[in-house]
């Protein structure tokens, strides 16, 4: 998984070369190292405890900046809108599914709103998986096997790939990769999953453009 986000951030600087990366939920991921071009602006960003765990380790420079905030707290835009032009490439690898489907859905359209013209990989997870027994087994493994704290669980999930596009007319589905679509050789037999829709996009990632936000069309004034 991390070695295809690193493959979208590679892909997008090769035609922006001096592009703007902003890694949204980054934790202690050293993605700006693997990626840089010596001429990229990237953003680490993820909430202020784990910010504060990370300027331990890396140290900011004139193009590698720590942006301590709630990715919903949409403060964190304005300082990019005042000293980037742009383009951007928004990655949110393992964020989406633990928001609530409004607040996804609100920061979507907000950054088409603000960056318009922008570009939007992210991590989903599919709503069958979200609901009733199979909600359960989700859960389970969360919280059993994965030890992520007895509250863990997912939230936000969409149905298809395309299903972004119908949040607003702007927003332009690309492409997408399910971790089944890899060529590792520890898939062994459970690439044979991924020839059933239900786990081939059980978790996987879509790619998005966000242009500019479709307008209602002005109405002519009364006579």
């Amino acid at each position: 998984m991390r070695k295809r986000y690193d493959e979208y951030v590679t892909e997008f600087l090769k035609s922006s070369p001096d592009g703007v990366v902003v890694n949204i939920g980054c934790g202690l991921d050293s993605r700006f190292l693997r990626i840089d071009n010596g001429r990229v602006r990237f953003y680490d960003l993820d909430l202020p405890d784990v910010i504060g765990i990370k300027r331990r380790f890396f140290e900011e420079t004139d193009r590698y900046h720590l942006i301590p905030s709630s990715v919903l707290d949409y403060d964190w835009m304005a300082p990019l809108l005042q000293t980037c032009d742009g383009p951007f490439l928004f990655v949110a690898e393992g964020v989406f599914m633990y928001l609530h489907r409004e607040d996804v859905k609100s920061l979507v359209l907000e950054l088409q709103s603000r960056f318009p013209g922008s570009e939007l990989v992210c991590e989903v997870f599919n709503d069958l998986w979200l609901k009733g027994v199979l909600k359960g087994i989700v859960n389970f493994k969360m919280r059993k096997e994965l030890h992520l704290g007895k509250d863990a669980t997912f939230h936000f999930g969409i149905r298809g790939s395309r299903e972004m596009e119908e949040w607003n007319p702007g927003i332009t589905f690309l492409d997408d990769w399910s971790y089944f679509d890899s060529k590792e050789e520890k898939l062994g037999w459970l690439r044979l999953m991924g020839r059933v829709g239900l786990f081939r996009k059980m978790q996987w990632t879509v790619h998005y453009r966000l242009n500019q936000p479709w307008a209602q069309p002005s109405r002519p004034a009364p006579m």
